[in-house]
C-alpha cells in the first residue's frame, strides 16, 4: 500500500521465529519504518518486492508463450 504504518503492524503480526512480512508498495521519501529491535530479535523476517520481483525482459515471452 506505501502506508508505512500499515508495513510496520504487518511486520510486527508475524510469528516469532518463522513469520515473514513482504512489504509492497512505496512509501513516501520521508517516511521512516520505526519497530521495536526485539522484532529483529525474535527472528522475524522483513523482505521488499518491487513489481512482484517481476522481470519484464524474461517473464513477458514466457506470459506470451503460455
Amino acid at each position: 500500500t506505501g502506508n508505512v504504518n500499515v508495513m510496520i503492524s504487518a511486520f510486527e503480526c508475524v510469528h516469532d521465529g518463522w513469520g515473514v512480512a513482504v512489504l509492497v508498495g512505496v512509501p513516501n521519501k520521508d517516511a521512516q519504518f520505526k519497530t521495536h529491535p526485539m522484532n529483529f530479535l525474535n527472528e522475524k523476517t522483513l523482505k521488499g518486492t518491487f513489481f512482484g520481483n517481476y522481470k519484464p525482459r524474461t517473464d513477458v515471452p514466457k506470459v506470451v508463450e503460455l
